[in-house]
């Protein structure tokens, strides 16, 4: 006798949902909840520095590609600025993004004002300037 695979799936996911009969595993009742719930305070509180920290490694980020475009793409300081400078005229932009957007210019004015520095280097003034100008 021959089953359609269908019949053949559908026993094999039954199989594989009911398991092999073991039993379901029980929590053990002696359990220290307070560690548990201290570990996920300390896990709420790294998941807060974390959120704190991405607009900082984003200035970072800026930094590290102005020195990309420095030194891999060979862009002027004006090809860079002009954009910017550009986009700053904007009568539209909210008040929070022309203050990215000045933040992206002091970078970019830094990163071509140094070109000794690398990337790295870049990285961390650019998280410098964010923890020093970010309330």
């Amino acid at each position: 006798m021959r089953c359609s695979p269908r019949i053949w799936l559908g026993v094999a996911l039954a199989a594989t949902l009911l398991g092999c009969g073991a039993p379901a595993p029980v929590p053990d009742p002696l359990a220290p909840v307070p560690d548990a719930i201290a570990r996920g305070h300390d896990d709420r509180d790294r998941s807060m520095a974390r959120l704190r920290q991405m607009p900082c490694t984003l200035y970072g980020d800026i930094a590290a590609d102005y020195v990309w475009r420095r030194d891999v793409q060979h862009e002027s300081f004006p090809q860079v600025f002009d954009p910017l400078v550009i986009a700053m005229d904007d009568e539209t932009m909210s008040p929070e993004r022309k203050a990215r957007l000045g933040a992206s210019m002091r970078l970019a004015l830094a990163v071509y004002a140094h070109p000794t520095w690398t990337a790295a280097d870049a990285y961390a003034f650019g998280l410098q300037e964010c923890e020093r100008t970010t309330p």
